[in-house]
């Protein structure tokens, strides 16, 4: 294992290529500076089906996924009856293909994509469904053309978040804080 400038730990396999990158540092993800995240829309049956299947948020798979690098936040919202749904987050540890995902897991993968993302170990989560129709108003992109949801008479049309959205730094805010507060009241 050799450690790298980005606070990762690499495994190397004989033939001197990288087979895991891992933090050293499960934490480090969700802190990283230059971390990205997104919002990363899911169909209601697609969304149910992962509930039954793999209720454990260790992987996704997407042709979306191919510039994902690892401290990349994804955020899974679901659209049910037009009101947004998130379903939990998912701290980037590797991108790779099903092949190699499914072997590093040791379990089958839900989605045979070219692009599967691993979570960072110790950050796998069971998702939940938390509504966010409070802060669907308030949440921004990066993007020059639509950089908010359209929301009419208080419903959101799933069509708007087929491609992963880029969260501006106070919609990260917003997410983080709401995924807390909703994590706490599942504790208490």
């Amino acid at each position: 294992m050799a450690e790298n400038d980005s606070d990762s730990v690499v495994r190397v396999n004989r033939s001197g290529e990288i087979s895991e990158r891992l933090f050293a540092n499960s934490n480090m993800a969700s802190t990283n500076v230059g971390s990205k995240h997104y919002m990363v829309y899911w169909r209601a049956r697609n969304a149910a089906s992962r509930f039954v299947s793999c209720p454990v948020l260790d992987h996704a798979g997407s042709r979306q996924f191919s510039r994902l690098i690892p401290g990349d936040v994804l955020w899974f919202v679901t659209v049910r009856l037009g009101s947004l749904i998130l379903l939990g987050r998912l701290i980037v540890n590797d991108r790779t293909d099903w092949q190699s995902a499914a072997r590093i897991l040791r379990h089958p993968i839900t989605e045979r994509s070219s692009y599967v993302v691993l979570a960072a170990p110790g950050t796998e989560e069971t998702m939940k469904e938390m509504p966010l129709d409070a802060i669907a108003d308030s949440i921004r992109f990066e993007s020059p053309v639509a950089d908010r949801l359209t929301i009419v008479n208080g419903v959101v049309n799933p069509q708007q978040l087929q491609t992963k959205r880029r969260l501006t730094d106070s919609s990260r805010r917003l997410f983080e804080a709401e995924w807390s507060r909703q994590m706490s009241d599942n504790i208490s």
